[in-house]
Formats: C-alpha cells, structure tokens, sequence
C-alpha cells in the first residue's frame, strides 16, 4: 500500500498518472502533433481553392472582374462550410438586437411582416 496515504484507506491507482509520468507518452503525443499540423496544412483551404477554382478564379488577379453576384455567393459558400454555427448565432443576434426594440416590434406586428409566411423570408 503506499506510503502517503493513511492506514485504513485505500489508494486507488491513477493510470493517467501513470500514463503522463512515464516517457513512453511522448511518443505518442508527439507524431500525433505532428500529423495533425500536416493534416490542417494540407486540408485548410483544400475548399476554398476548389470553390473559387469552380468558379473561374483560380488566382488573385483573376478576382478583379468578379461580379457582387459571385462575390455573395462565395460569401454564402464560405459561411455555410466554414463557419456554420457563428454565422447562425450572429444572425441570431441581430435579429434579437434590431426586432427587440418596442417602437420596431409594434411597426413589425402592425405590418404583418414577421407573421406573414410570405414576407417573413425577406426580414
């Protein structure tokens, strides 16, 4: 039993401890390190590049001619692949932040601009 512990109460053995105070954790923790770097550098852009490459823009230059059109869509493209979740919330939040202010909400509920299934897309 060990030692530190007081006579009567058993000490449970801790095998992350374990695992962590040994050195054979290096080598594993290390190449698993160093694959995912390669893994991030090698996928990062991987569908961006794919995207604008799709749509006629391979390199910089050729971004000069892009119409707002495309732009948007890229844009949209970007958001719904890569940032799903703060795109969701920061639109979210606008809405709470502009539709929560009385004198607009009173405006919006006389308007029938959220209630109506028609409308209510636009807003």
């Amino acid at each position: 039993m060990n030692s530190s512990v007081p006579e009567g109460i058993y000490a449970f053995p801790n095998p992350l401890s374990d695992f962590l105070s040994s050195s054979s954790w290096t080598t594993f923790i290390i190449p698993t390190l160093i694959l995912y770097i390669a893994l991030c550098q090698t996928l990062r852009f991987r569908r961006e590049h794919a995207f604008r490459k799709k749509m006629g823009y391979p390199d910089r230059a050729s971004l000069a001619r892009m119409t707002s059109v495309e732009a948007q869509a890229i844009i949209k493209f970007m958001a719904t692949w890569e940032i799903p979740l703060s795109h969701f919330l920061s639109l979210e939040f606008g809405l709470f932040k502009t539709y929560a202010v009385e004198s607009i909400a009173r405006l919006l509920l006389a308007t029938r601009n959220l209630t109506d299934p028609e409308r209510s897309p636009r807003r």
